[in-house]
């Protein structure tokens, strides 16, 4: 098994996007934090840390895993953070984790922050689907397109995230099992700074019709990310 990174900050002048690889190769993290500045590095480096304390205190029982109790155990500790700075608004981020379990995997998510699931290079594939008001709209079908998703003046508005106030957001993960991963698939977690410069579903296209290895593949979507991304953005490309 073989990850692959792509971390940046695009055009921003500060870095909000976290992640974390666990050395044993048994899960995977990256976040996203809102509010700006060092308020959202605050949070996308509080929501790492949480995840990963709790996966390791839990990782041997994940049959009987509580997931509400991962989503309460995050928000304490966002709530700590933001007393202990003294901020005054609250601090917020995405999140996606993904943790092989046995043959498969458990992916949670919040926000736009993505896990996709490729098979045979994206021939076919699964993703998550995004907390997002573009996403509400086009559901009840006020939006009808990826282009007026795009275009939207509120295409980054979150309809949950972790946050440090309980009373903007409480969420609980969006759970899905993945019961059976093959050799060659691939795991693909990304920050929406990726969406931006794949918008809708083309960063699959880009495994699909490159045919020169996985290394050489997310080279190509970093080295378009570090020309095109306004935002910070941040892959894990996990090769099974």
């Amino acid at each position: 098994m073989t990850p692959y990174i792509i971390h940046g900050k695009g055009r921003r002048t500060h870095q909000e996007d976290s992640y974390y690889v666990d050395p044993a190769h048994r899960y995977f993290l990256i976040s996203d934090g809102v509010g700006g500045g060092e308020q959202g590095r605050l949070a996308s480096i509080t929501v790492i840390a949480s995840a990963k304390k709790w996966i390791e205190d839990n990782y041997g029982c994940l049959d009987q895993a509580d997931w509400g109790e991962l989503s309460s155990q995050i928000h304490k500790d966002l709530k700590h953070s933001h007393d202990m700075h003294s901020i005054q608004s609250f601090i917020g981020s995405t999140a996606v984790i993904v943790i092989l379990w046995k043959n498969g995997a458990h992916v949670l998510h919040v926000g736009d922050s993505r896990c996709y699931h490729l098979v045979d290079r994206g021939v076919s594939f699964w993703r998550t689907k995004d907390h997002s008001l573009v996403q509400e709209l086009f559901d009840v079908g006020v939006l009808n397109s990826l282009d007026e998703m795009q275009r939207h003046p509120k295409k980054n508005v979150v309809t949950r995230a972790f946050t440090s106030d309980q009373g903007l957001s409480n969420p609980v993960f969006s759970h899905y099992w993945i019961s059976q991963l093959e050799s060659n698939d691939l795991l693909l977690l990304c920050t929406d700074g990726v969406q931006e410069v794949f918008p809708g579903d083309s960063i699959v296209e880009v495994f699909r019709n490159e045919d020169s290895g996985i290394e050489k593949t997310v080279k190509v979507i970093e080295t378009n990310c570090q020309k095109k991304a306004t935002d910070n953005y941040t892959a894990l490309a996990i090769q099974i």
